[in-house]
Order: C-alpha cells, then sequence, then structure tokens
C-alpha cells in the first residue's frame, strides 16, 4: 500500500470516528420538562453533548475536505484533526454531565467520547508522523 492510500485510510478512518462522535451524544440528549406551561430546563449533559456533535461534525468536515485537496497540506490536516481529538476527549471533562451515574450521558457518552478522541489523537499523530518521514525521505533539490 502506498503512502497516499495509507493517508487516505487513516483519514478515513478518522472521518468515521469524527461522525461517530457526532452522532453517538444526540440520542442520548434529553429534555426535561418543567411543569408550568413553556418552560424548558436543559439537562446539564445538553451543552456537553451539543459541543461532542460540533467538534464530531468540524473533524468529519476536515477530513472530507482533505480529501479533496492536495495531500501537501495533510501535516496541517493531521494538527487540526489532533487538535479535534482533544476536544472529543476533553468535552466530558470540561462539560458537566449528569450527577446521577445510572444517565445515559454518565455512562454511555463520557467513556464513548473518550474512547473516540483518544483512538482520533493516536491516528492524527500517525498521519503527522507519516508526513513528517516522507518529508524527510524526499531527496533534497
Amino acid at each position: 500500500m502506498t503512502t497516499k492510500h495509507k493517508g487516505n485510510t487513516l483519514l478515513c478512518i478518522i472521518g468515521v470516528l469524527g461522525a461517530a462522535v457526532a452522532i453517538i451524544p444526540l440520542p442520548v440528549y434529553h429534555l426535561i420538562e418543567m411543569v408550568g406551561r413553556d418552560d424548558h430546563m436543559k439537562m446539564a449533559c445538553h451543552t456537553a453533548n451539543g459541543v461532542a456533535t460540533v467538534v464530531g461534525a468540524v473533524i468529519t468536515a476536515i477530513v472530507v475536505l482533505a480529501l479533496l485537496v492536495r495531500k501537501a497540506i495533510y501535516i496541517v490536516v493531521s494538527i487540526l484533526l489532533l487538535c479535534g481529538g482533544i476536544a472529543a476527549f476533553a468535552v466530558p471533562r470540561i462539560f458537566p454531565l449528569c450527577g446521577a451515574a445510572d444517565m445515559a450521558c454518565r455512562y454511555i457518552t463520557r467513556p464513548t467520547l473518550t474512547m473516540l478522541g483518544a483512538t482520533i489523537i493516536i491516528l492524527s499523530l500517525v498521519l503527522l508522523a507519516g508526513q513528517v518521514i516522507a518529508i524527510r525521505k524526499r531527496p533534497a533539490a
């Protein structure tokens, strides 16, 4: 497999993981209705799930754009995806989740975002390392 195909394969895997980061919190999020007419109270995990959805969508968009442009910017793409992976990993730690341990955002979203974020970080580092090694192997002009 050539370096270009390896890079594209890694990008596709990261894109799928980014889509998972965007999609998984959606069915977990719930809206609690308060007693009253039009009053709504959002659960603590609402912000965390919303941010995770945006982070996952951005990761997926970066991958799609990277597959459409030249390979020369893969280093920049790798760094952006690394930042996206760090953001996905950090979301459940920065934004509050429900206090009850038996809530879905606590036992599904947190470990899932942690695992997906860590995997995106690792694959982004592999992609970045591959690009740096490829640049160093190029003959000097």
